[in-house]
């Protein structure tokens, strides 16, 4: 990838010593900025999970609602507290968004929201599997500011990582080393480092 100023871009397992060789011989070097993977291995923690009164899981198969799903992402990853203005949802968003739901191994049933009381979507997680690997993975998280800390995100999470086990998944991967992962059952799995070259 490229970052827009010059640079080629690759993210290299610190593990994997053969591939930064190759990075190396080809004019990379390491950065500082890492990548943290956590995991979650189904046959050793427990993908139980308590809903408050009144809300209730969903995915995009049981409920298609691409406004609702775009809405949950705006309020979620704080667009409206970093000042970006209330949520719009235009023709060319819901395109948009269709065309996400095209994606490859793209699977309804493992987009996962919580509703609210009022019917909003207020927590989401996006669960990505595909049965050739050993793994899924878990991309996007998100959860409305104004329903935070109310479990509401871990019930997301595990969600759907029981209905990826459901498939045959035996381990979940994110890319994150975020407390609220830890704090649900994922582990500290794995580091990765930016390198770079000048294009």
């Amino acid at each position: 990838m490229q970052d827009g100023i010059g640079w080629l871009l690759i993210v290299i397992s610190d593990k994997d010593i053969a591939f930064q060789d190759i990075a190396a011989d080809n004019g990379y070097i390491a950065t500082e900025q890492k990548e943290n993977d956590a995991i979650f291995y189904l046959d050793k923690i427990s993908t139980s999970y308590k809903l408050p009164d009144g809300f209730r899981i969903t995915s995009l198969k049981e409920t298609y609602d691409l406004y609702q799903y775009r809405r949950v992402l705006w309020k979620g990853f704080n667009h409206e507290l970093n000042g970006e203005g209330d949520f719009t949802f235009s023709k060319e968003d819901e395109k948009s968004a269709e065309i996400e739901m095209m994606r490859p191994n793209l699977d309804l049933n493992l987009k996962i929201a919580v509703v609210a009381p009022d019917g909003n979507f207020v927590s989401y997680c996006g669960m990505w599997y595909d049965p050739e690997a050993d793994f899924a993975l878990i991309e996007p998280v998100a959860t409305d500011p104004d329903y935070r800390k109310m479990g509401l995100g871990k019930a997301a999470v595990l969600e759907g990582i029981k209905r990826v086990g459901e498939k045959g998944a035996k381990k979940v991967l994110v890319g994150s080393s975020q407390q609220f992962y830890y704090s649900i059952g994922l582990r500290p799995f794995a580091t990765s480092t930016l390198w770079k070259k000048r294009n």
